[in-house]
């Protein structure tokens, strides 16, 4: 029921439930099933996920989205819960005796014994967190191991009892506070949905309201369901409707945020080059209309010069600076520059129609004033990195105009972009001076040379034959270019 596309789904027994074994160490702090998927995750080779958490799941998936795998988890879904329960700092000596208390009781406890799997089934459905006996027949048998007992009259008797480790009843040794928990919480980036069952654990409005606020960087979306606890088994199709309409209007976000820190990566200031992975990867973001934007988006403001203003009078493109009119400064070093301009290379060869047809109109000023680039001289190498970003530009400028896009390439950009998804390109693109005017977009006979000096014009009205770059080892081959998200979102 998620989707429409294909969805992976991996449902987990967390160690000491279900099939899973148990903890030798008696090791059952949150903590320690934050470290459990983070292995799973790792194990599976997935490199982007949504996390799905009930009850306790919701409660340790929360706490394992930090800046480390800010960008690796696209989305959060808590089921009736809204994370972890807390305890208030004076209270740990007493919750410890607590614990301890408990663990003695437990020692001498006898393991429950049903006779059959429908006595359990039933006792599970009148447990602390009742649900409908229907949906206790699909999921207790799985957590059920036979066992044999001696009654007083010498006679063995054969039943079942509970798979889970009898640690999982009482108390761990230690709480959370409240400031353990809020410190997490507001580190969280990626969307949040809470889906709180009407006869669950939270219906406490002064918790959730004081949670919510927890959340600073992603506020949360909570929904209500009607059920019990276990509302994602009673009403299974209610909750994929809540999940799908949520993950709808988060997409555009989602994108969003996976493109910029693509590019971030593939744009880090130092003096290695960017992966040759990640082209493939990026101009494959070029196909989408809003990500495709995106991308432009980034790659131009990198290469525009500080306080730059564009102007356009009849297809020739003049541009303008703040200060001096001889100076231009950028706030992006010179091995960004460099790579941005490799970046659109690439592009210009294996981008979309219409990011290469984009880049032409809004590109040509600031490819031009990339032509004159003197950046700060290195002590150790010179000029030698700001020649490097002056050819790129030439080679960049050069091949536009010897393969321009054709007529026949061409076709509608009238995007058919939804209401979130013009929402998130125009904070993304906000900031571009010149992004969107038409007076900027300005159309001329030719793509590029509207801001050319003399010699680079004439040059180019005698376009020598330039040869397409090769694509980087391994682009084209099939292996190379898997991207796993493309077969569907993955959950954990």
């Amino acid at each position: 029921m998620l989707g429409p596309e294909p969805v992976e789904i991996v449902a987990l027994d967390h160690a000491g439930h279900g099939l899973s074994s148990h903890r030798q160490t008696e090791d059952y702090g949150i903590w320690r099933y934050c470290e459990d998927a983070d292995q799973i995750v790792e194990q599976l080779g997935w490199q982007k996920h949504a996390v799905i958490g009930h009850s306790m799941g919701g409660a340790f998936n929360v706490l394992t989205l930090d800046e480390s795998g800010l960008y690796r988890v696209l989305m959060c879904v808590m089921l009736d819960s809204f994370g972890a329960w807390t305890r208030d700092i004076d209270d740990q000596p007493q919750h410890l005796l607590e614990h301890i208390a408990e663990k003695k009781v437990l020692a001498i406890k006898r393991r429950p014994l049903h006779r059959t799997i429908e006595s359990a089934c039933i006792a599970r459905s009148k447990g602390a967190y009742p649900m409908q006996l229907e949906y206790a027949r699909i999921l207790v048998p799985r957590g059920l191991v036979p066992i044999e007992r001696t009654d007083e009259d010498g006679k063995t008797i054969q039943g079942w009892t509970w798979s889970s480790d009898p640690l999982l009843t009482i108390r761990s040794a230690q709480s959370l506070s409240d400031e353990y928990v809020h410190a997490f919480l507001r580190r969280i980036e990626c969307p949040v949905l809470a889906v709180l069952a009407s006869n669950g654990l939270f219906n406490m409005k002064e918790f959730i309201e004081r949670r919510t606020a927890w959340f600073e960087k992603s506020k949360p979306t909570i929904k209500r369901a009607k059920g019990n606890h276990s509302v994602h088994m009673e009403d299974a199709r209610t909750i994929a409707e809540i999940m799908n309409q949520i993950t709808e209007t988060t997409k555009a976000t989602i994108s969003s945020i996976k493109t910029h820190a693509l590019l971030s990566k593939a744009l880090l200031n130092d003096a290695k080059p960017t992966p040759g992975y990640l082209f493939p990867e990026i101009a494959k973001l070029t196909q989408s209309p809003a990500t495709s934007a995106i991308v432009l988006s980034q790659l131009l403001k990198t290469i525009t010069p500080t306080g730059y203003v564009a102007s356009s009078t009849f297809g020739n493109v003049q541009s303008t600076r703040a200060g001096s009119a001889t100076s231009t400064s950028y706030s992006a070093s010179v091995h960004v520059l460099l790579k941005a301009l490799k970046i659109l290379r690439q592009l210009t060869q294996v981008g979309s129609v219409d990011f290469r047809v984009a880049l032409a109109r809004q590109g040509k000023s600031l490819l031009a004033e990339m032509v004159g680039y003197r950046g700060p001289w290195d002590d150790i190498h010179g000029d030698r990195y700001n020649q490097d970003v002056r050819a790129a530009a030439e080679e960049l400028i050069e091949y536009m105009h010897a393969n321009p896009v054709q007529e026949n390439e061409k076709y509608d950009m009238a995007y058919s972009l939804t209401a979130k998804e013009a929402e998130v390109l125009q904070s993304s693109t906000q900031d571009l001076q010149g992004f969107g005017n038409p007076e900027y977009d300005d159309d001329s006979d030719s793509p590029i040379e509207g801001n050319l000096s003399s010699k680079n014009k004439s040059r180019m009205q005698k376009p020598k034959q330039v040869q397409a770059t090769p694509p980087l080892p391994g682009f084209g081959n099939p292996a190379f270019e898997t991207d796993s998200s493309n077969s569907g979102t993955s959950y954990v």
